[in-house]
């Protein structure tokens, strides 16, 4: 989200941090990263990003699909609402809060303009290629030796560890149509009780709680949550908040 965006949010006149800062609490420490790349740039500009990307790999035979992931609260009233950048899929989880349209006995709700839920099927073949190449990935970043016993007993075993995992957190993946344009929109869930974490009450936390509480207060909560306190206590330095 850009920055003006961030202001408008209930408690942002308190205090609210830049996109340059946000991108710092997602990436944690400085450096660079094999497996995180962060957005940085204005909304205005993701679409031109999108394309741009899409048809660089396009190049080297990579099919590239971006998908957003959303929380629950977009989906009130039984509806789906359009996606940012008008991407058609989605996938919506409730991982970061608890979902209207999940009844008692865990089945899915029915969207008004959708289809009806059903399970995602699974391609086991497929499961197997990706639980081999995964395994060889892990195996060479622990220093293990290839074309050895003790690799390729190390290297069964954690495929079959890697496929059971995944085949069991597919069990309650759901996914259903909207009626609109027929796009899939994917359901995971969390994997027990949806811990009570909510962006809004982050930001009441940050606008009521003392310095000397702030890492406790926070660090089941947020992402890396030294550079949050670090970012909080420099900014009140310079113009102290307004306590709520």
């Amino acid at each position: 989200m850009d920055d003006d965006s961030i202001r408008s949010k209930k408690h942002a006149n308190d205090i609210w941090f830049t996109k340059n800062q946000r991108v710092k609490l997602w990436k944690g420490n400085p450096g660079p990263h094999d497996w995180l790349w962060v957005y940085n740039r204005s909304e205005d500009d993701l679409d031109e990003f999108q394309e741009r990307l899409i048809t660089a790999v396009a190049r080297d035979g990579i099919r590239l699909d971006f998908v957003p992931l959303t929380g629950p609260d977009h989906m009130e009233n039984l509806k789906f609402k359009p996606t940012r950048c008008s991407l058609p899929h989605e996938i919506v989880s409730d991982i970061g809060r608890a979902a209207d349209f999940i009844r008692k006995d865990g089945s899915l709700i029915r969207f008004t303009n959708g289809g009806d839920w059903e399970p995602v099927p699974i391609d086991k073949e497929e499961v197997s290629c990706m639980s081999n190449i995964t395994a060889a990935w892990i195996l060479r970043s622990r220093s293990l030796r290839p074309l050895t016993e003790k690799y390729d007993e190390a290297s069964k075993a954690l495929v079959e560890e890697i496929s059971a995992e995944y085949m069991d957190r597919m069990k309650g993946v759901m996914r259903c149509r909207k009626l609109v344009n027929n796009a899939w929109v994917r359901y995971i869930p969390s994997l027990g009780r949806p811990p009570p974490i909510s962006s809004t009450d982050i930001r009441s936390t940050i606008a009521s709680c003392p310095d000397d509480q702030l890492f406790e207060r926070l660090k089941d909560t947020v992402l890396h949550p030294e550079i949050l306190v670090r970012f909080i206590r420099r900014e009140r330095a310079r113009a102290p908040i307004r306590r709520i």
